[in-house]
């Protein structure tokens, strides 16, 4: 199974052996590109992030929205949200005030933490 992110804001999974698209998270991000999916460790959520500023997590079997992060601003085509290796933060880009930095999420309150 692999998952895309979407020029029209929608998140895909894909049947890596058939190619078929099993899962559509229409509108994922609204009209606002989706740039950047993956999906977390054990495959039960993925992380999504998109020009409109907005990274998202999401349970795979549902499709439900379980988590919002917000505080970064992205709007440029690097825009992507990764986990850290332990999946406790979330870590995207930041580009307000025009300076390009990272904003680190944790993982399960959402709120914003600095790393040392």
């Amino acid at each position: 199974m692999y998952v895309t992110a979407s020029k029209d804001g929608a998140i895909r999974l894909w049947d890596g052996v058939t190619a078929s698209c099993v899962r559509s998270i229409d509108g994922a991000h609204g009209a606002a590109e989706a740039t950047s999916a993956n999906f977390t460790k054990d495959q039960r959520y993925i992380l999504s992030s998109a020009k409109d500023s907005s990274v998202k997590l999401w349970e795979v079997g549902t499709g439900r929205l379980v988590k919002q992060y917000l505080g970064a601003t992205h709007t440029q085509l690097r825009c992507q949200a990764v986990f850290n290796d332990t999946e406790e933060f979330v870590l995207s880009i930041d580009e307000s005030l025009n300076e390009v930095s990272l904003s680190f999420f944790n993982t399960y309150t959402g709120n914003t933490t600095e790393i040392n």
